[in-house]
């Protein structure tokens, strides 16, 4: 490869010599003859000469720019154009240009990929992900955390993260963390959610340069843990009170009672009765349970007309009784329902024995069964009592009671609307409850109709 530096040296050389022999040639020309033009004619002569040579070589270095100012362009445009393989400096330059530029956005290419990776998982992410700089200000924050602060990353950036959750102890647990370096775990209230904060220092050389604060919604976790806490607490005390009194009445009957016949069978009738109440209530919480478990399953067929045939012996009775109005609408032409037979009369025996218990004596339960569509629509009403607006949200939770004294005293167990709830669920239906204090309520229940190539 000829270097530039000799390509330039001997070209100089050139003109050089080229100038000096075309103005001795002038000068002896002009020594030897009177009418020579003179010696700034000769180079003047000279120069009109080298000028054409000079200019081409000037066009050649210009040409050479132009082809590095092409070439970078190509490189800044990401153009396959590249430089021209010239053996010299300016060649060899552009070369390095080139590679150099490469490996730049070839490890520009495999950072933004990697961005976009990070970017990509954190807003995958179901946690609220927060990045703090040094004093606390928040540089970073995936869509989850947006949302559980009801704002955006561009709203947000910049500002401090205790001005937007405005709790105390949390503040003193985040100036520990960019402080002390200290990891901490923290878990406060915000917008009527439960939150649970990990927060943990940002270290580079030993020096604590920010803050990364992973925000999870607990909320349903603690509302599932605080029924799981009344549900014991429930069937302890739904336990307890016909087990105090089947022992209070045994050890009255152990003292002696029992030589009086009398006080004998009331006691014994008493007793029976608890025993009954704690049966149900045992029968009920193994089927909430297989249920919630679904060991019982919603699949199957069943005709609305048969599932009330089985439970109408014990609904019919209980309607004499007080005196109320039983109707039945369920014709045996209609489609079946997309449930076990045995689950459809578990539903129609719930509804309708909690609509014979809260209808007083003259009222009407009625059971209206249709086609809907593609589906089955049950209607369960009753002219009773009704549903305050307030408990509407509730009557289905497990051992809620609207009124629990007259629960108790009717024998019920509170979680009769809970098995329907499940049950309704399990066959992919759905529940409604209309309800007015003084006219009654009805209870809607839409689902499937069993077609030919469900499962059985």
């Amino acid at each position: 490869m000829i270097r530039l530096k000799w390509k330039l040296t001997g070209m100089y050389l050139m003109i050089s010599a080229l100038a000096f022999f075309l103005a001795g040639v002038g000068i002896s020309v002009n020594l030897k003859g009177p009418a020579g033009p003179g010696l700034a004619g000769i180079f003047l002569t000279a120069l009109v000469l080298t000028a054409p040579l000079v200019y081409f070589i000037a066009r050649g270095f210009s040409k050479r720019i132009d082809e590095l100012n092409l070439g970078t362009k190509s490189l800044i445009s990401e153009l396959p154009k590249g430089f021209p393989d010239v053996g010299d400096e300016l060649g060899e330059l552009g070369e390095n240009i080139y590679l150099v530029t490469r490996k730049l956005q070839s490890t520009i290419r495999e950072v933004s990929q990697e961005s976009n990776k990070m970017m990509a998982i954190l807003t995958g992410m179901l946690e609220g992900v927060v990045a703090l700089d040094h004093i606390g200000r928040i540089v970073l924050l995936n869509r989850a955390a947006g949302m559980m602060f009801g704002a955006g990353e561009a709203e947000v950036k910049g500002q401090y993260l205790t001005n937007l959750v405005r709790d105390h102890e949390l503040g003193i647990r985040l100036l520990r963390v960019l402080e002390k370096g200290e990891s901490t775990q923290y878990e406060f209230s915000l917008a009527g959610r439960v939150l649970r904060v990990l927060m943990s220092p940002v270290v580079s050389s030993q020096v604590v340069q920010g803050a990364v604060a992973v925000f999870q919604d607990i909320t349903e976790i603690r509302r599932l843990e605080q029924i799981r806490t009344e549900f014991v607490a429930n069937v302890s005390h739904e336990l307890r009170t016909p087990l105090t009194s089947i022992k209070g009445f045994v050890e009255t009957l152990l003292d002696g009672a029992d030589e009086d016949p009398g006080v004998r069978e009331r006691f014994l009738h008493i007793i029976h009765d608890e025993t009954g109440r704690l049966q149900r209530l045992i029968e009920d919480l193994l089927t909430l349970s297989h249920l919630e478990n679904k060991q019982r399953s919603g699949d199957g067929a069943a005709s609305a007309a048969g599932a009330y045939d089985k439970v109408a012996q014990v609904l019919i009775p209980l309607a004499r009784a007080k005196n109320i109005e039983l109707r039945v609408e369920a014709p045996e032409d209609l489609p079946r329902v997309g449930m076990g037979e045995e689950l459809l009369s578990q539903v129609f025996l719930n509804l309708m024995e909690n609509g014979i218990k809260y209808t007083p004596p003259g009222g009407k339960v009625w059971l209206e069964v249709e086609e809907d569509g593609e589906g089955i629509l049950i209607r369960v009403g009753d002219t009773g009592q009704g549903i305050p607006r307030e408990s509407l949200a509730r009557i289905f939770e497990r051992f809620y009671r609207v009124d629990k004294a007259r629960s108790r005293e009717m024998g019920g167990t509170g979680l009769g609307l809970s098995i329907v709830k499940h049950i309704v669920e399990q066959a992919k239906g759905t529940l409604q409850v209309e309800s007015e204090l003084g006219r009654g309520t009805v209870f809607k229940i839409r689902v499937p109709q069993k077609t030919e190539d469900s499962p059985a």
